[in-house]
C-alpha cells in the first residue's frame, strides 16, 4: 500500500510541475508583443527525500524558480546605447530650431542685410548729397540692426522655451523613479510557487522596461544590492536605493535651474555636463551652446557697431559736424545685440550722415563714405574677420550642431538595433519554440495523469481483495 501511495505522491509532483510548464509557457505567449519582456523557463529538480539524487529515495520533480532568460550585459548595453541615442535626439531637436535663425533663403537674413547696407554706401558716395541715397543708407542700417536684434531674441526665445521641454523630462524621470522602487518593494515579497509562480521574472521585466524608458531621459548606470534590489546612479550620483529615490525640479523663477534632490536630502544643480539622455541633450543645448551662440551675436554687434562708429565719428554730415555714431550699442559686448539700434545722432536725420572727411569740401566729398564701404572687406573688423566671413562661421557652426547630433543618432541607432537583435534573440518570445514547450508539458501531464489513473485502479484492487 504504501509503494502505491508513494507513486501517486511522485505522480502528484509531476502534474504540479507540468501545469507550472505551461503556466509559464501561457504567460510568455500572452507578453510575446510585450516591450523589454524577458521570456520565462521553468526550472526543475529532481525532489530527494534523502540520499543523492538518482538513489532510490528520489520521490519525484520540485520547481526550483521561474528564470528570465536574460544577459545583464546586453541590457547594460541597451541602456548605455539608448542614453546615447536620446542624447544626440535631445541635441537634434534643439539645434534644428536654431538653424531657421541663421538661413538667409528669404533674402533676410543678416548676411544679405550687410550686403544691402554696404550697396547703399556704394550708392551713396556716387551722390553723397543726394537726400533719398542717405535715406535708403538709414533704412539698410536699422534694418541690419534689426535683424541682428531679432536674431539674439530668437536665439533667447528658444532657450527659454527649452524649459517647457525640460520641466516635461523631469515629471517624466520623477515618475519612472517611483515606478521602478515600487517594483523593488515588489520583489522581495515573491515567492517561486504557486499563485505567485513567476511573478518576481515578471516583475524584473518590468524594472528592465522601466530602466530602458529611464535611460531615454537621463544617463543612469545600475547594479543589484543584496536585497535584489535595482539601484541607480546619474553621473556618479545615486538617484534610487531600493525603495528610496530622488527628485529632480526645475525652478522656472531662477531661470530655469534644474536640481536633482537627493535621497539624503542634498541638492545639486544639473548642468550642460550632464552625459545622456534627452535632458543631458536639452542642458548641453540650453546652458553652453545657445549661449555660446548668443555671446557669438553679442561680440558681432559690439565690433560691428563700434568698428563703423569709429570710421563715422572721424567724418562730417552735410552740416559740417562730426563725432556722430552711426549705431547705439552698449558700453561691453554683453547684451550688444539686443542694444543694437541705429544711433540718434543719425535716426531720422540723413544729413548727419558723415561722408566727408574735408568739412570745406562739402557736400560733394565722398571719402568717409568710401571709408565706410571699405569696412566690408575690413579683416580685422568683428573679432579678426570681415562681418560677412564671421556671420557665415556663426551660422556654418549651427549647421555643425546639427550635423554632429544627427551623426550622433544615426550612429546610435545602428548600434542600439544591433543590440537589440542581439536581445531578442536570447530573451524574446518565439512562439513556435512556446508551443514545443507546450506540448512536452501536455504529454508530461498526460502521462503524469495516467500514472495516476493505473495507481488508482490498483488500489481500487488491493481494498477490493482486502475485503474479501
Amino acid at each position: 500500500m504504501s509503494g502505491l501511495f508513494d507513486v501517486l505522491g511522485t505522480a502528484r509532483t509531476g502534474l504540479t510541475a507540468s501545469r507550472a510548464g505551461m503556466q509559464v509557457v501561457s504567460n510568455n505567449v500572452a507578453q510575446a508583443n510585450t516591450p523589454g519582456y524577458a521570456r520565462q523557463r521553468l526550472v526543475t529538480q529532481a525532489w530527494v527525500a534523502g540520499g543523492e539524487t538518482g538513489s532510490m529515495s528520489t520521490v519525484g520533480v520540485k520547481i526550483v524558480s521561474v528564470e528570465r532568460v536574460s544577459s545583464k550585459f546586453l541590457e547594460d548595453q541597451l541602456i548605455s546605447q539608448t542614453q546615447k541615442l536620446a542624447y544626440h535626439e535631445g541635441s537634434l531637436m534643439a539645434s534644428k530650431q536654431l538653424e531657421p535663425l541663421f538661413q538667409d533663403l528669404d533674402g533676410l537674413g543678416v548676411t544679405d542685410q550687410l550686403t544691402r547696407l554696404f550697396t547703399a554706401l556704394e550708392e551713396a558716395a556716387v551722390y553723397p548729397q543726394d537726400n533719398g541715397l542717405r535715406l535708403n543708407v538709414l533704412n539698410q542700417a536699422e534694418s541690419l540692426a534689426q535683424q541682428v536684434r531679432s536674431t539674439w531674441s530668437g536665439l533667447n526665445e528658444v532657450r527659454n522655451d527649452m524649459l517647457n521641454d525640460i520641466n516635461g523630462v523631469a515629471d517624466e524621470v520623477n515618475s519612472l523613479l517611483e515606478r521602478i522602487a515600487t517594483l523593488n518593494g515588489q520583489t522581495s515579497n515573491i515567492s517561486a510557487e504557486g499563485a505567485n509562480l513567476g511573478a518576481n521574472a515578471t516583475l524584473l521585466s518590468n524594472i528592465d522596461a522601466s530602466l530602458q524608458e529611464l535611460a531615454e531621459l537621463i544617463p543612469i548606470q545600475t547594479f543589484n544590492d543584496s536585497n535584489g534590489n535595482v539601484n541607480i546612479t546619474m553621473d556618479g550620483r545615486s538617484i534610487l536605493q531600493g525603495t528610496n529615490f530622488a527628485t529632480l525640479s526645475v525652478d522656472q523663477s531662477a531661470g530655469g535651474v534644474v536640481t536633482l534632490n537627493g535621497i539624503g536630502g542634498n541638492g545639486f544643480v544639473l548642468d550642460g555636463s550632464l552625459s545622456g539622455g534627452q535632458l543631458g541633450g536639452l542642458l548641453h543645448m540650453r546652458e553652453d551652446e545657445i549661449p555660446a551662440l548668443m555671446d557669438q551675436v553679442d561680440r558681432f554687434a559690439f565690433d560691428l557697431a563700434n568698428g563703423m562708429n569709429a570710421v563715422h565719428q572721424a567724418g562730417f554730415g552735410l552740416d559740417g559736424v562730426n563725432g556722430r555714431n552711426l549705431f547705439d550699442v552698449t558700453p561691453t559686448a554683453i547684451g550688444a545685440a539686443a542694444s543694437f539700434q541705429l544711433s540718434s545722432d543719425v535716426d531720422g536725420q540723413p544729413d548727419n550722415l558723415a561722408f566727408a572727411l574735408d568739412a570745406t569740401a562739402l557736400p560733394g566729398d565722398n571719402s568717409n563714405a568710401k571709408a565706410l564701404m571699405a569696412l566690408q572687406d575690413d579683416g580685422t573688423l568683428v573679432d579678426g574677420k570681415t562681418p560677412g566671413d564671421y556671420w557665415m562661421d556663426l551660422a556654418t557652426s549651427v549647421g555643425n550642431l546639427i550635423r554632429t547630433a544627427e551623426n550622433g543618432e544615426t550612429l546610435y541607432i545602428n548600434t542600439r538595433l544591433a543590440t537589440s537583435q542581439m536581445r531578442e534573440s536570447l530573451s524574446g518570445v518565439s512562439i513556435d519554440e512556446e508551443m514545443v514547450d507546450l506540448m512536452q508539458y501536455q504529454r508530461a501531464f498526460q502521462a503524469a495523469s495516467r500514472v495516476v489513473q493505473i495507481t488508482d485502479g490498483l488500489l481500487d484492487n488491493v481494498m477490493a481483495l482486502a475485503k474479501t
